[in-house]
């Protein structure tokens, strides 16, 4: 199903996404904006009314005024709009459905991932014939530069729908996935992440979660206690630094300090 203004929504960030001179009104008598060069899409998860209410609120009290009469940063912006949040099987909307309105334009189910509604849940075969193009994926195709950075799981459904197309949110790894969906040619989000084939790759990716890309026998770099999830003794990290000959990989704060933006090659940084 389609959703007007989230269509509209998603081509307009697609215009600024792939830098491209949207024009205007030929009969408006104003030359068209000039293409933008870089685009950040922030998201704030769960991030409500209420909870920008919340926040501006406890943002002036901190700084010692009454705090409703407060403004945070971002209300200063000359647009502001307002987004219905729900999914097409769900009033109450979950993070998969919803990121994945904003990234494809379109509405979906509660628990998929850039997946058409036409899937039913967990039916991998559905998913796989019904897989709704990106706003990465397309900017990738465009020969641009792209970067997914996340304070949660880089597998987290919200991150997550920028890259990846599954009828459960929960398949993060093949520990998750059902053998008959595997049979059936659906592979695990951490899977997708290093096999993204689109245009030259993800340039920048930087999250959280190690376990679902390393084997059940491979110790964490930072917690020896703690084991990979993987059941299929891939270790997707190694296939990574394999296949990017010139990435750089990086799980702590020393790696990630000594990154520089004039050195060439991706970055993967999977942190606790």
């Amino acid at each position: 199903m389609t959703n007007g203004p989230i269509r509209t929504l998603s081509a307009l960030a697609a215009c600024a996404l792939l830098a491209t001179a949207c024009a205007s009104d030929p009969g408006s008598g104003t030359a068209p904006p000039q293409a933008k060069r870089n685009v950040i899409l922030f998201l704030g998860d769960g991030m409500g009314v209420s909870t920008v209410t919340a926040a501006r609120i406890y943002a002036g009290q901190q700084a010692g005024e009454p705090g409703e009469d407060h403004a945070l940063s971002f209300e200063h912006f000359p647009n502001v709009a307002l987004v219905k949040t729900y999914n097409v099987d769900a009033q109450v909307a979950d993070s998969a459905g919803t990121m994945s309105a904003i990234v494809t334009g379109e509405k979906t189910r509660i628990g998929h991932i850039s997946v058409g509604a036409e899937a039913a849940h967990g039916d991998c075969p559905a998913a796989l014939a019904n897989v709704l193009p990106t706003l990465l994926e397309q900017a990738e195709d465009a020969g641009l530069a792209t970067g997914v950075i996340s304070t949660a799981r880089i597998t987290h459904a919200t991150p997550a729908a920028t890259y990846a197309h599954v009828p459960n949110r929960d398949w993060e790894s093949d520990a998750q996935l059902p053998a008959a969906a595997a049979e059936a040619g659906c592979r695990d989000i951490a899977r997708q992440l290093v096999e993204f084939d689109h245009g030259d790759g993800i340039e920048v990716v930087l999250g959280g979660g190690r376990a679902p890309f390393l084997p059940a026998d491979a110790a964490d770099p930072e917690f020896p206690e703690v084991k990979g999830v993987r059941t299929d003794g891939r270790n997707l990290v190694d296939e990574w630094r394999s296949a990017n000959a010139t990435g750089r990989y990086v799980w702590n704060r020393s790696g990630f300090d000594a990154l520089s933006p004039a050195d060439a090659g991706p970055v993967l940084g999977l942190f606790q």
